[in-house]
């Protein structure tokens, strides 16, 4: 899985102040559901949110950042990870 910008993670980390089980949940919730369940290739952010794309660049979906959220990429990546989850329910 690659990030736009590349180290998205580490500067999130950083600038939102994660302790190491942030860190961990982020690691957990992007290897497991992104990459393997929803088969998520590139999560990119933008300065209104993240996307998602496919192996295609075809985008899968596209998260705002919550207006006044503390730790906002975090937060996205969560509500990213449970819009992809309701999406695959409904494709069933």
């Amino acid at each position: 899985m690659t990030f736009e910008p590349p180290d998205l993670i580490e500067r999130a980390a950083e600038a939102e102040r994660w302790d190491e089980r942030d860190r961990a949940h982020v690691a957990r919730i992007v290897r497991e559901a992104f990459g393997h369940s929803f088969g998520v290739k590139t999560i990119q952010q933008t300065s209104a949110g993240l996307i998602a794309y496919d192996a295609d660049f075809v985008s899968f979906a596209s998260q705002p950042f919550r207006g006044g959220a503390e730790q906002p990429v975090l937060r996205c990546l969560e509500d990213l990870s449970r819009q992809l989850l309701n999406m695959k329910h409904n494709r069933l």
